[in-house]
């Protein structure tokens, strides 16, 4: 049944694929028909050669394009240069000795195995049942942390349950399953030691690791994802100040992290990435049935992929990365989030305000250090984004979604198309 599940979604991905690519084209194809149709009444042996070269020329094209989606597109020095890697994240990978990818703070733990390859970006990535999140049931130890800072202190409530990474599987491309094993901490216990977590490389040299099974410092699961308009124009936020985590920060474009309600459905990874989509993106009420706000949110999703499990070093953080690529416009996406609003099925996201970033902007962000952006609900208004305020993940972010678009290395030219 899964694999039933997986393979409709993918034969629909791929003929909207091919329908997309035919454009103008096929005035050309029906004309060129209607030409070789004719002709079978007066040279039927010209008529069927001409059909056979055809055929074998669409062929070689089909069997080129899709090796060139399995090839690796290394990174060039261009790339590198942008990447302004974090001098403590660098450190805590050679300290490994291990080949990781370096953007900023972010430390690529695990990418998909074709995330590096020139694949469609509806194909990157893993489907929502090719991820395999496991509660223990089991508390994760953070006392020793503790008594090395300045205890468990209270916080405002709720003190909600979070969920922290203690192993992943290997995964290759042959066998791409991705399973997740996770312990249970608590918002309190998170925020008691975040602060000098934060504040001192020495405790998570000592404390953190890249290798989940080896890290002892308390964090909280989460999915720090991207949402992508057709015309390629991407979701952003300008967090609030006052925000739990990096406050008056970019976000390229939001995250969400692991909560209880996820282990109450059959596929936990399904509703975490449907659930951080209903209510972060679309800001739909958690306390209507995740299948009701769904039935309204999934119209607008041709795809949502898990991209990446990444370790965030300055807060010893490991987090998924994924991609919401929608089928609507923002016209579309404003009426609907207007109109979630006005009926009562949710708000305007108190976390931040949405803006618009083009795809061009997005890569003079990685090249100049600064962009526009436009609010998303107001007819005028624009804000430039500078690089130095960025989230800690979003340069990582941009930097994985420009390669999934472009489907090659990066260059320091700023048109992109």
């Amino acid at each position: 049944m899964n694999m039933f599940n997986e393979l409709v979604p993918r034969l629909l991905r791929v003929s909207r694929w091919v329908t997309g690519r035919v454009r103008l084209d096929s005035l050309v194809v029906w004309i060129l028909g209607f030409a070789i149709g004719a002709l079978t009444n007066i040279v039927p042996v010209i008529s069927f050669a001409i059909f056979l070269i055809l055929t074998i020329v669409l062929a070689i094209i089909l069997f080129i394009e899709r090796m060139r989606a399995e090839q690796p597109s290394e990174l060039n020095s261009f790339e590198i240069a942008v990447r302004e890697p974090d001098n403590h994240a660098a450190a805590a990978v050679s300290r490994a000795n291990e080949h990781f990818l370096v953007i900023g703070q972010v430390i690529e733990i695990v990418p998909h195995p074709n995330l590096g390859r020139r694949a469609p970006i509806e194909e990157l990535g893993w489907g929502s049942s090719q991820i395999h999140l496991i509660d223990l049931q089991e508390r994760f130890e953070a006392n020793q942390l503790l008594s090395r800072t300045s205890g468990y202190k209270e916080f405002d409530p709720p003190n909600g349950t979070k969920f922290c990474l203690v192993s992943e599987s290997f995964v290759t491309k042959d066998s791409p399953n991705l399973i997740l094993n996770l312990r249970r901490t608590d918002y309190f216990t998170i925020k008691s030691v975040l602060a000098e977590i934060k504040d001192n490389p020495d405790l998570r040299k000592e404390f953190g690791a890249l290798d989940p099974e080896s890290n002892r410092i308390p964090h909280s699961l989460g999915l720090h994802y991207i949402v992508r308009f057709p015309n390629g124009d991407v979701l952003c936020m300008k967090r609030d100040w006052r925000a739990a985590y990096h406050g008056n920060r970019w976000s390229f474009s939001g995250e969400e992290q692991l909560s209880e309600e996820d282990f109450g459905a059959r596929v936990p990874s399904e509703h975490f990435i449907r659930r951080t989509y209903c209510e972060e993106v679309l800001g739909m009420r958690d306390e209507i049935p995740i299948a009701e706000r769904w039935m309204v949110a999934e119209d607008t999703v041709e795809a949502a992929r898990f991209w990446s499990l990444i370790l965030e070093e300055g807060i010893s953080n490991y987090a998924i990365v994924g991609l919401y690529q929608l089928k609507v416009d923002i016209e579309a996406f404003i009426t609907l989030h207007k109109k979630i609003v006005d009926t009562g099925m949710g708000t305007r996201d108190r976390e931040g305000k949405f803006y618009i970033v083009s795809q061009p902007m997005l890569k003079a962000l990685l090249f100049t250090g600064e962009c526009t952006a436009k609010a998303l609900f107001l007819e005028e208004g624009m804000e430039t984004i500078y690089s130095y305020n960025l989230h800690p993940t979003s340069r990582y972010r941009i930097f994985r979604l420009l390669r999934a678009v472009l489907r090659r290395p990066l260059q320091p030219d700023l048109d992109l198309v």
